[in-house]
C-alpha cells in the first residue's frame, strides 16, 4: 500500500545519497512504522545492482541483527521477481542465515570452470554483533544500524565513531548509512543516542559542509504515520485525537505514560522522556521542566 510518510522518507534518503557532504540518515518515528523494512530495502536495492559493494547490519544485539537480516533482507529478496534477483550463492540454500552474497554458486569437479566467465556482482550483505569494533576495518558502501536508541550493550555514539570510517575514505563519503530507532530510557541506550542525534543537526555544519556526526536526521510525528485515507495520505487530526485520548487514560501511571509518549512522539523533545519508576517526584513535572530547559518549550 502507498503511504505518504514512506514517500517522504525515501525522498530524504535520496537527498542524503546525492549530498557529497552527508554520510547517511538517522530516522526516528513511532514504533512499528516500518523503519526496519525501509533500511532493509535500502540495502537490498543498492546491493543487488552494484558491483563490488559491501553492506552490513548491526542492531542492539547480535541476534537482533540476525533477525533484521532474515526478515528485512532475505525474506524480501526471496519474494522479488526473478528479473530483479541477480546471481547469488546458493551454497547455504535459498535462505542464508549469515550473509547474502551476489556471486556465482560454488561448483566442484569438472563443472567448476563452466560459469567462470559469466557475470556476477561480487557484492554481499551480512550482519555483525553490536560490539564497538565489530565493523572495524571494513569498507562499506551501505550500512544499517537498527534500534540505535535501545542499545544498552554498547555506546552507539562511540560505535558510530568507528563505523563512520568504514564509509569515509580520504575525506569522501564512499558509502552511506541508515540508522533507525524508537527511543528507550536514558539508562538503556537513550542517552548515547541523544548525543548522536544532537550531533546530526543539518543546520549546524563545519567549514567542510558536514555535521558533527556526518549524518542528517529525520523525525516524523506519530500522528503523521498512523491513520491513512484510501490514497495513503495521513489522517493526522484523527490520529492526534487517538493518541491524546490514550495519554489521558494513562495519566495516573507516569511510567506507562512516559513509555507510550516515547514510542509515539509528537515532537523531538518527547523522544527523550524519562521514566518515573525510580523517581521520588512526579516524573511528568520533571519531564515538562526538562523539555523547557532543553528545548525551550
Amino acid at each position: 500500500h502507498f503511504r505518504d510518510n514512506d514517500r517522504k522518507s525515501y525522498y530524504v534518503w535520496r537527498y542524503c545519497e546525492e549530498d557529497p557532504c552527508c554520510g547517511g540518515l538517522i530516522s526516528v518515528a513511532r514504533r512499528r512504522e516500518g523503519k526496519t523494512y525501509k533500511g532493509g530495502a535500502m540495502l537490498l536495492e543498492f546491493m543487488s545492482r552494484t558491483k563490488n559493494a559491501n553492506g552490513g547490519i548491526q542492531s542492539k544485539t547480535g541476534p537482533d541483527a540476525k533477525a533484521v537480516f532474515q526478515k528485512a533482507v532475505v525474506n524480501v529478496f526471496k519474494k522479488l521477481p526473478s528479473f530483479f534477483r541477480p546471481v547469488f550463492d546458493t551454497a547455504s540454500g535459498v535462505t542464508p542465515t549469515t550473509s547474502l552474497r551476489f556471486t556465482k554458486p560454488t561448483k566442484k569437479g569438472k563443472g567448476a570452470l563452466d560459469d567462470l566467465e559469466k557475470p556476477e556482482l561480487d557484492s554481499f550483505i551480512d550482519w555483525k554483533s553490536s560490539e564497538l569494533f565489530a565493523m572495524d576495518g571494513r569498507k562499506e558502501t551501505r550500512h544499517m544500524e537498527d534500534e540505535v536508541g535501545k542499545s544498552s550493550e554498547v555506546d552507539v555514539y562511540e560505535r558510530w565513531q568507528v563505523n563512520r570510517f568504514c564509509l569515509d575514505q580520504d575525506g569522501e563519503w564512499v558509502g552511506k548509512a541508515w540508522l533507525t530507532t524508537t527511543v528507550e530510557e536514558m539508562e538503556n541506550g537513550g542517552a548515547a543516542f541523544r548525543r548522536l542525534w544532537n550531533a546530526s543537526e543539518s543546520k549546524e555544519k563545519d567549514l567542510n559542509g558536514r555535521t558533527q556526526s556526518g549524518l542528517y536526521r529525520l523525525f516524523m510525528p506519530a500522528y503523521d504515520t498512523t491513520l491513512f485515507d484510501k490514497y495513503g495520505l495521513p489522517r493526522a487530526e484523527e490520529a492526534r485525537v487517538y493518541y491524546i485520548n490514550q495519554r489521558e487514560g494513562l495519566k495516573k501511571d507516569s511510567k506507562a505514560l512516559s513509555s507510550i509518549i516515547r514510542k509515539n512522539p509528537f515532537t523531538e523533545a518527547e523522544m527523550f522522556r524519562i521514566d518515573g519508576d525510580k523517581c521520588l517526584y512526579d516524573s511528568e513535572l520533571l519531564n515538562d521542566q526538562l523539555d523547557f530547559l532543553s528545548w525551550g518549550k
